[in-house]
């Protein structure tokens, strides 16, 4: 095989990085070598990026010079993105520059399978609690090879009201650390922030009944976060998520006022190019809807729009899978979209190879066997990327200021 896969490239594809002394040349490259000749890396910078990202870059000079404040980031998807790798590379990158504000946000997972695709449903724990069950235990934390120093704080998005449990919050010792109300007494309809009293890398939440009336658990997601100046990114993917049923969640427009991003980034499309009667009208005004959302619940935010990786499909059951046709008019369709919107357009699909590159993406074992997903390799390149043509922007950005 022509591009036999070996571990050891993975040490030269991304983000070489050194003397970047603003006013300076930058000196950022996605890889030392270009293992793979099938991806196009002059197309890996974000399209009208000097002019929408401006605002997000000023942030991010203004923490780079002083090592003071924070940025937080919001990158909202599908199962590409609750994958959690993608995100967890461009984290990475963007945090070994900026700083490490911690992990952000985190989901609960239940260990039941659940059918998700064609709808766009909050995976939390919202079920009726039998009256003698008096708590649910579950652990937080960070991944042993997750390079985060750790959390102080815990911010706890949930709903709140009469019938819904408290949470209690221990140390791994079995400390108690704090304690979340969800009552009604001094509501406040917003995210309930726990301070700790050092950093840890995991702890266990109860989910506690205190009072009769309390039946409901709805525990939407936790951010663990720290006090330390620097980036925090949150990530949200739903599988089965489209434009169209995005927009239906009750977490995430409705908690992005809270979460007061300074950038979001937006990966969908893939399902929605699945669709048997797709139209690009359709598609286009679903988009157009969720961006409106998006700028009325959080108005500072600039805004990253990635179009979908290459996949296919197969036409019936077992029959051959060809690629996606309507995958090349939803890239072009965001595309021009964003350039119409001053939004930015992170361009996956053309950098990955364009139509049909799938394929190759797997014989190199990097992208799935169902040539819609991919590995945890295909995933790592991808975020790299992603953080690579974001900094490559930063950096424009910073000389151009510095000079």
């Amino acid at each position: 095989m022509k591009h036999q896969f070996n571990k050891s490239i993975i040490g030269l594809l991304f983000l070489v990085f050194s003397g970047a002394a603003l006013g300076q040349n930058r000196v950022l490259s996605p890889m030392e070598e270009n293992a793979y000749d099938f991806l196009f890396l002059h197309l890996n910078y974000l399209k009208n990026g000097a002019n929408s990202l401006a605002p997000f870059y000023a942030k991010l000079y203004d923490i780079y010079k002083s090592k003071s404040g924070r940025v937080t980031v919001f990158h909202m998807g599908d199962s590409h993105i609750d994958a959690g790798y993608l995100t967890a590379e461009a984290r990475r990158g963007l945090q070994e520059i900026f700083g490490d504000a911690s992990r952000g946000l985190i989901r609960p997972r239940v260990k039941k399978r659940v059918r998700l695709r064609g709808r766009y449903r909050d995976m939390s724990i919202a079920i009726d609690q039998p009256q003698e069950m008096t708590l649910a235990r579950f652990q937080v934390g960070l991944k042993e090879t997750d390079p985060s120093a750790g959390f102080d704080q815990l911010v706890f998005f949930h709903e709140k009201g009469e019938e819904y449990l408290d949470f209690l919050v221990l140390s791994p010792e079995g400390k108690v650390l704090g304690q979340v109300s969800s009552g009604q007494t001094g509501f406040n309809p917003g995210p309930t922030p726990i301070q700790l009293d050092r950093l840890y890398r995991e702890v266990t939440v109860w989910a506690i009944r205190s009072r009769k009336s309390q039946h409901l658990v709805q525990l939407y997601g936790i951010s663990l976060e720290n006090n330390h100046p620097g980036l925090l990114y949150h990530s949200y993917g739903v599988i089965g998520a489209e434009y169209s049923n995005v927009i239906l969640s009750n977490f995430v427009l409705n908690q992005l006022k809270f979460i007061n991003p300074d950038l979001v980034i937006v990966s969908l499309g893939t399902n929605d190019s699945f669709a048997s009667n797709f139209s690009e009208s359709a598609f286009v005004a679903n988009l157009n809807t969720l961006v409106t959302a998006i700028r009325l619940q959080a108005p500072q935010a600039a805004i990253i729009l990635s179009t979908a990786a290459d996949s296919y499909q197969r036409p019936k059951r077992k029959s051959r899978p060809l690629a996606n046709a309507n995958n090349l008019t939803v890239c072009q369709a965001v595309s021009r979209y964003c350039l119409a919107n001053n939004l930015s357009c992170w361009d996956l699909f053309s950098i990955m190879g364009s139509y049909g590159s799938m394929r190759q993406w797997k014989q190199v074992m990097l992208g799935g066997s169902d040539l819609i997903h991919f590995t945890k390799a295909g995933y790592d390149l991808q975020g790299k990327l992603l953080s690579t043509a974001i900094l490559n922007g930063f950096w424009d950005y910073a000389n151009t200021r510095s000079n």
